[in-house]
C-alpha cells in the first residue's frame, strides 16, 4: 500500500473540543482526516477520512465508530492533542486506504518521489537516466549527456539526450538504442501513477541530433539543464 504524502496539519481547542485535521495527497486524490472530540460526549465526536471530488466536494470514505476510540483519549489535553489524536487519524486513514481502493496504479518507486513537485521530479529522473547511461555496454551511449524540460501545467517531463552525433534531422533508432529508450520508460514508470487516462506526468524522449543541437542549446536547453515552461 503507497502511503499518502501529509501537506498540512492543524490542530486546535475551544476548550469543549479538541480538533486534528490533517490533509494528504495520495496520487491524484486529496485527502482530509478529521479526528474532532467532545470532551462531554462520544455521539458528538468524530474521526473520518474523506476524498475531494471533481466537484469541490468532501466525500466519506471511512469513520471509525466513537465507541472505539473515544474512551483511549479521555486523558487528551492541548498538550498532546496531535500526538493522541494523530494515533486515531492513522486508524481511520488506513481503514480508508484499505476498504476504499481509488483504482490508482502506483509506480514500484512512486513513494521515493511523492513529495517531489515536477521539476524536480526532472532532476531526479535526469539523475537516474544518467546513471543508467553510465551503465551501458557501449561507449556511445556512456558519453550521452541529458537534459529536461518541466511543463506542470500539461504535467510532462520532456528529456533530452545529447551527443549521439547524429547528424540527420531526426534520429532512428537501432535495436540496441530501442532497447535503451524502453528501459527509460520503464525507469521513469517506476515513479508515476496513472488511473485510467489520467496520470501523474508524460514522459517525452528526445535524442537531439546535430542540425538541431545549436538551438537547443542557445534557448538555455544544453546538457545538464532543467528547465521549466509553462
Amino acid at each position: 500500500m503507497t502511503a499518502p504524502r501529509l501537506v498540512n496539519e492543524r490542530v486546535a481547542t475551544n476548550g469543549e473540543h479538541h480538533m486534528l485535521e490533517r490533509i494528504h495527497h495520495h496520487g491524484p486524490d486529496t485527502l482530509r482526516v478529521r479526528v474532532v472530540r467532545d470532551l462531554h460526549s462520544a455521539a458528538r465526536s468524530r474521526a473520518v477520512t474523506e476524498c475531494l471530488t471533481a466537484s469541490h466536494r468532501w466525500s466519506g470514505l471511512a469513520e471509525l465508530p466513537a465507541r472505539d476510540w473515544y474512551d483511549a483519549t479521555s486523558a487528551c489535553i492541548l498538550a498532546t492533542t496531535a500526538r493522541v489524536l494523530g494515533r486515531v487519524a492513522d486508524a481511520v486513514l488506513e481503514a480508508a486506504l484499505r476498504e476504499h481502493a481509488s483504482g490508482t496504479v502506483f509506480g514500484e518507486r512512486y513513494g521515493d518521489t511523492a513529495a517531489l513537485e515536477l521539476p524536480q521530479l526532472a532532476v531526479w529522473l535526469s539523475a537516474e537516466v544518467t546513471g543508467l547511461l553510465r551503465g551501458h555496454h557501449d561507449p556511445v551511449w556512456r558519453a550521452v549527456r541529458c537534459s529536461a524540460v518541466a511543463r506542470p501545467l500539461p504535467r510532462e517531463i520532456r528529456l533530452n539526450l545529447h551527443g549521439l552525433g547524429e547528424a540527420a534531422e531526426r534520429w532512428v533508432p537501432d535495436v540496441d538504442g530501442q532497447r535503451l529508450l524502453d528501459d527509460i520508460r520503464r525507469l521513469a514508470d517506476h515513479h508515476n501513477w496513472n488511473r485510467g487516462h489520467e496520470r501523474r506526468f508524460g514522459l517525452i524522449l528526445c535524442v537531439v541530433t546535430d542540425p538541431s543541437a545549436p538551438a537547443r542549446v542557445a534557448r538555455d536547453k544544453g546538457p545538464g539543464t532543467i528547465t521549466v515552461e509553462s
